[in-house]
């Protein structure tokens, strides 16, 4: 059975766990050749040595701050070095939470967030883009805002959830009946119509 991806590179940034190296253990699968970058040395090292010896596919890591245009650089010359000028697809799926109410994260906290999982795709994609170009036909796959809106998407159904069955315990509940007042027989003596029509429906 032929390769999918055989004679391809990528790079994938946040692939020393997760999301990112399952992708990896996938494209190595079929072939294709793999620069992993993260911040975590050590697990990514171990991550890339695996992966390579699984499946006999070359696969390098770099130690790489996704946030810093410098090391950013050498991820993506890596890659480039290895698929001879031509990189085939880039995964950005390196991101940070933040775990904390708004009174709890002050703006060193935020603009780190910011700067790894929004400015580091710019980052990547205009370093990898003249490579990306040299390859033809290529891809980006921005995985970190793809679980923005996923996240986002799981919020609003659930706050629409919720809403819905509130409305639905809301009409389900019984409405309270009104009663009517009785009507009473006047007392007087004499022809009154109104005690006539009284006596009449009863």
């Amino acid at each position: 059975m032929a390769l999918r991806l055989a004679g391809k590179t990528a790079v994938i940034t946040g692939a020393a766990s997760g999301i990112a190296k399952a992708t990896a253990t996938l494209f190595a699968s079929q072939g294709c050749r793999l620069v992993l970058a993260d911040r975590d040395a050590d697990r990514g090292a171990d991550v890339a040595k695996l992966i390579a010896a699984e499946h006999g596919t070359e696969c390098e890591f770099v130690a790489c701050d996704v946030s810093s245009a410098v090391d950013v650089q050498k991820a993506v010359s890596a890659a480039a070095d290895m698929g001879l000028g031509q990189i085939d697809a880039l995964v950005n799926v390196a991101g940070v939470d933040i775990i904390a109410t708004l009174a709890q994260t002050d703006e060193a906290r935020w603009r780190r967030t910011l700067d790894v999982n929004l400015t580091s795709i710019y980052l990547t994609c205009h370093a990898a883009l003249p490579h990306l170009q040299a390859a033809g036909r290529s891809a980006i796959v921005n995985g970190v805002l793809l679980l923005v809106l996923v996240l986002l998407l799981l919020l609003l159904t659930s706050s629409s959830t919720q809403s819905q069955a509130s409305r639905a315990a809301a009409a389900s509940r019984p409405t309270p009946r009104t009663p009517r007042p009785k009507a009473r027989a006047s007392r007087s003596r004499g022809s009154s119509p109104w005690s006539t029509r009284l006596r009449g429906s009863a």
